[in-house]
């Protein structure tokens, strides 16, 4: 995928620049020190991945784990995860199992990111969700049971021009970007789009539980480059899931990659066809993962 280095915020780090050693845990730029004691390592089996440890200074760390599989149940081996702050950023590596664990040193709400990669002949999507550690948690040094997350599946990646913009067939549906359309990050250079179709029933539970309004997920959907944004909606055609009626009306939410929560992102409707098409002038106005939820 294309790298954009003009948006430098910890989250998108590790999304495009990890694999260049960017990212860190600390303010000093070096990577985080790893805990080789026993009990810190995931699982206990052979060839898992011992925990990212927090800085040097910190007293009190917590963990975040979990694990990563595809859609039909195979771990992610070597898949890159981040929990952020405000302030920091953690990270860590699945490991044989899918399973991984991060430290964290401060109480509060986070971002949780499964970066988009490559692995082996397979290309997977950005997973992310708000969810946070109490003060009684990192008090008891507590471990922090994210279960499994499903990692979206791309399909092939056509490329976009920002100055030329254009329809970009993706497989499973297909995204119209006006030119000069594209303005965050200010790309300058060509970058690749794919998309991910998601069986909006196997959300992580604390993605669906971010629904404004307590709202169900009629459908999900994840486009990569994330934190790509628009100066005016995009429009779109995305397959619709059974049982949503023609004409019926969504809102579109998408997981803001800085914030980690749930932000407004443009509507849609069901066409007589059962497919998802915008509303004239109401498409998309950001890539990244996106739930579709009725009006």
């Amino acid at each position: 995928m294309t790298t954009m280095t003009q948006r430098l915020t910890p989250v998108l780090c590790l999304s495009f620049a990890l694999a260049a050693g960017a990212c860190s845990d600390d303010d000093n730029g070096k990577p985080p020190p790893k805990d080789s004691s026993p009990q810190d390592t995931v699982g206990g089996t052979e060839g898992s991945v011992p925990d990212q440890g927090p800085p040097a200074d910190a007293m009190i760390t917590a963990r975040f784990c979990g694990s990563l599989e595809d859609e039909a149940g195979a771990p992610v081996e070597g898949g890159d995860v981040v929990v952020c702050n405000e302030h920091e950023c953690h990270t860590g590596t699945a490991g044989v199992t899918g399973a991984f664990c991060v430290h964290v040193n401060k109480a509060g709400d986070y971002l949780f990111h499964a970066a988009e990669k490559e692995i082996g002949s397979k290309h997977f999507g950005d997973m992310m969700f708000p969810t946070e550690l109490s003060e009684a948690e990192l008090q008891s040094k507590a471990k922090v049971d994210l279960g499994t997350i499903v990692m979206p599946l791309l399909g092939a990646a056509q490329n976009l021009d920002p100055a030329a913009g254009g329809t970009l067939e993706l497989g499973a549906g297909k995204l119209t970007v006006p030119a000069g359309a594209t303005v965050l990050p200010p790309l300058t250079t060509e970058a690749k789009v794919a998309l991910a179709v998601l069986d909006a029933a196997k959300l992580h539970a604390q993605l669906a539980a971010a629904v404004p309004g307590g709202k169900t997920a009629e459908a999900a959907f994840v486009i990569v480059p994330i934190g790509v944004t628009f100066s005016s909606p995009v429009s779109f055609e995305l397959p619709a899931p059974q049982g949503l009626a023609a004409g019926t009306a969504l809102e579109i939410h998408r997981v803001h990659d800085e914030q980690g929560k749930l932000v407004l992102n443009g509507e849609a409707t069901v066409d007589g066809s059962g497919k998802l098409i915008d509303v004239s002038g109401k498409g998309l106005t950001g890539l990244g993962v996106m739930v579709f939820v009725k009006k």
